[in-house]
């Protein structure tokens, strides 16, 4: 569950049937259940961009706008990708999208003009190359 602290709502990942429910914490109802497809396991709500973010097995990161309650986007990732987690930096606005391809962990950034990048986890040796990493810098970075 990932609670919208702009709008007092709290969004639901419902694997077993591949919708996020979005719950009034006021009244404590179901307000709305999108469908957005596979069976969605990771989910981030970035106040900055008032959107939540939701990622699974159906290879996009569904976007949802936290006024309207709607699907503002569908972005494509690199692959055939399971994402497991996802997370954010508010100050830049950017979402990370964490999750495996095949055999390898590969890492997803998702960022509010929708830039989308992919790279494989990196060795421990490299961690610092990761944290100064700007999405510019991504080869395969593609804009939506």
């Amino acid at each position: 569950m990932y609670v919208n602290t702009l709008w007092r709502k709290l969004y639901v990942l419902n694997s077993d049937d591949g919708t996020v429910s979005i719950v009034n914490m006021e009244t404590n109802e179901v307000t709305k259940t999108l469908d957005v497809g596979g069976d969605p396991n990771a989910g981030y709500y970035c106040r900055k961009a008032n959107k939540f973010y939701a990622g699974g097995s159906f290879r996009e990161c569904v976007v949802i706008s936290g006024q309207s309650d709607t699907i503002v986007a569908r972005v494509p990732l690199t692959g055939n990708v399971q994402v497991i987690s996802a997370t954010g930096n508010e100050d830049d606005g950017l979402v990370y999208l964490g999750g495996f391809i095949g055999s390898g962990d590969t890492w997803q950034l998702c960022q509010r003009r929708m830039t989308l990048c992919s790279r494989p986890l990196p060795s421990d040796e490299s961690l610092g190359a990761l944290r100064t990493m700007h999405p510019a810098d991504c080869s395969t970075a593609r804009r939506h």
